[in-house]
Formats: structure tokens, C-alpha cells, sequence
């Protein structure tokens, strides 16, 4: 059987995109064969959080990250892969951002 596989791969960026800070966390995602790939850029250090939780029966990835640009923002709340239904965008603890990608399925992993 087939594991389903959820890749969050944060990168970092020296020089002056670390200092745009009040810009919001750039980022991309896509589907790339059987994993969702998503990838942030803007900063030199990451707090992060991600773990799996569940909410109204649904199971969903839950990333805590610092606040996402507008296009990001966008991009994310637009994506859909048979892996992942929907992405949600909320404001979070400590001015930031929790981005909750509902599964389509249980056995996703992250990392």
C-alpha cells in the first residue's frame, strides 16, 4: 500500500530577503508524484511548528509559522491535490500563522 506523503521543506535565504521581515514569508507548493511540496523563503532562522491534529472528524497537518505574504497566502488557500482537499489560513498564537492542510487521507507523513 501506497504511503501518501506530505513534504514540508523549509528553506532559508541570507543577504536581503532575510531582512524583509515585514513582508510576510514567501512560498510555493506543488504536487510532485505521490508528495505535496511546499517551500518557504525569507528568512535566516525558522520557528515552526507541525504536527497532525484533528478537528469536526477531519484530519489536517497544522504548520505554525511566522505571517505569509499575500501571494503565498493566496496560493495556498487555492491548491488542491488528491493528497491534500483544501489549505486554511488562520491567525495564530504570537502573530502568526496557522496553515491547516485537511488530508484526504490518514497515513500522511511530514517532514
Amino acid at each position: 500500500m501506497l504511503r501518501w506523503i506530505l513534504l514540508l521543506c523549509i528553506l532559508t535565504l541570507a543577504g536581503p530577503w532575510a531582512s524583509a521581515v515585514a513582508a510576510g514569508i514567501k512560498g510555493q507548493i506543488t504536487n510532485q508524484n505521490e508528495t505535496v511540496h511546499v517551500e518557504f523563503t525569507g528568512r535566516e532562522s525558522w520557528e515552526y511548528d507541525i504536527k497532525k491534529v484533528t478537528q469536526n472528524k477531519k484530519s489536517y497537518m497544522q504548520l505554525t509559522i511566522e505571517v505569509l505574504d499575500e501571494a503565498t497566502t493566496l496560493q495556498l488557500k487555492n491548491f488542491k491535490s488528491p493528497f491534500v482537499k483544501s489549505i486554511k489560513i488562520e491567525a495564530g498564537p504570537d502573530k502568526k500563522n496557522l496553515v491547516l492542510f485537511e488530508l484526504a487521507k490518514e497515513n500522511v507523513e511530514s517532514f
